[in-house]
Order: C-alpha cells, then sequence, then structure tokens
C-alpha cells in the first residue's frame, strides 16, 4: 500500500505499518508448473520399531527422502511413525528397505 497523503514525508513509498512487501514472493513462485503441483500424491503410514532419540529419527527421515519418488517425510518420535507423500509409481519395498539401511524395521500400517 503506497501512502498518498501530500504531507506526509513518506509519500510514494511503501507505508511501513503495512505488512505485506512488494518485494515478498508469491506462493505460486514456489509451486513450480501447475501440472507438478497437481500431481497424484500417496500417502503411506509406516510404523517404526526402535526410535530411540532425535538422532535415530532425523537418520530415518533423511534415508526415506532420498527414495526415489518420495515428497515429503514426517518422522514422529512420540508416536513410532512416519508419514511418507510419494509418487504413486514409488514401490513401497523401497520405503522399508530405507528404513532398514538407516537400522530400523518398519511396517506398512493398513
Amino acid at each position: 500500500m503506497l501512502t498518498t497523503d501530500p504531507h506526509n514525508p513518506s509519500r510514494g513509498r511503501p507505508d511501513p505499518r503495512d505488512r505485506r512487501s512488494a518485494h515478498a514472493p508469491r506462493l505460486d513462485q514456489y509451486l513450480g508448473p501447475a501440472s507438478r503441483a497437481h500431481a497424484p500424491v500417496r500417502r503411506t503410514i509406516l510404523i517404526i520399531t526402535g526410535l530411540r532419540d532425535n538422532a535415530s529419527r532425523e537418520r530415518v527421515s533423511d534415508h526415506l527422502i532420498r527414495v526415489r519418488g518420495v515428497r515429503d517425510v514426517s518422522v514422529s518420535l512420540m508416536r513410532g511413525q512416519a508419514v511418507v507423500e510419494h509418487a504413486p509409481d514409488c514401490p513401497l519395498q523401497d520405503l522399508i528397505a530405507a528404513v532398514a539401511a538407516a537400522g530400523f524395521v518398519a511396517a506398512i500400517r493398513t
């Protein structure tokens, strides 16, 4: 919002009280092409045994995010589970293998 008061010395400049910035990036700049933003996503919940601390949670998260087709991973230490958003053609066995490579046992929640 621009100030229009002729007695205001900041005339023609952005109003400092306005929280919106003219230089703030728009959300659609982060989403990329519309086709990718609306691509089908599958959500799988893995039950993981043996999570002890944040280091183990991060280790599982790092291994899962490297699997081809995985878009987002959220590992809950308290629940002992991981929510994985991935492409429909991503094999579920690859997710279980990634958790095993991190040193834990996983099962798919049905």
